[in-house]
């Protein structure tokens, strides 16, 4: 068996290469053992920051909910009370409302009770009047008679 010179290149490239690599193997390990660790702490770390902002994600969903319930309720007690405020307006505004009903109806009554009392009035001097000049017409009137009616006149309260 003979070994041409190609045969002896390669096979000292061969062995350059073994022995290279025994000698290197251990920093290149290291190395590659150094970068495993730095990337499984990162990958640690980016799982924890994964965890955390979960977390908060949780606790802000919770505090939304909580901000949504608390609206609700505000809004509902809002509603309640714009209701009574309503109601107690419409109530406020019926009661004056009938108030100054009743104050002009006592106004009208008094206005035509003294319309009444006016025509009343009126009637009675118009109709005594008419009485009076039938009766001088008629010269069955004397001086004493008109005296009378006179006083009965002043006595009812007709001018």
């Amino acid at each position: 068996m003979s070994f041409d010179e190609s045969f002896w290149v390669a096979f000292s490239i061969v062995a350059f290469a073994i022995l290279v690599f025994k000698h290197i193997k251990n920093p290149i390990f290291m190395m590659l053992d150094s970068k495993s660790a730095t990337i499984k702490g990162r990958i640690h770390e980016a799982e924890l920051l994964k965890q955390e902002a979960e977390h908060t994600l949780e606790e802000v969903n919770r505090l939304s909910k909580l901000a949504i319930d608390e609206t609700k309720k505000m809004l509902a007690d809002t509603e309640k009370e714009v209701e009574f405020l309503k109601q107690s307006a419409m109530k406020n505004l019926q009661e004056k409302i009938e108030s100054k009903r009743k104050v002009f109806e006592n106004k009208i009554k008094v206005a035509e009770s003294l319309a009444l009392e006016k025509l009343r009035k009126e009637a009675v001097n118009i109709a005594v009047t008419s009485a009076i000049k039938l009766l001088k017409e008629n010269n069955e009137f004397d001086k004493v008679n008109l005296k009378l009616i006179d006083n009965s006149i002043k006595h009812l309260g007709i001018n």
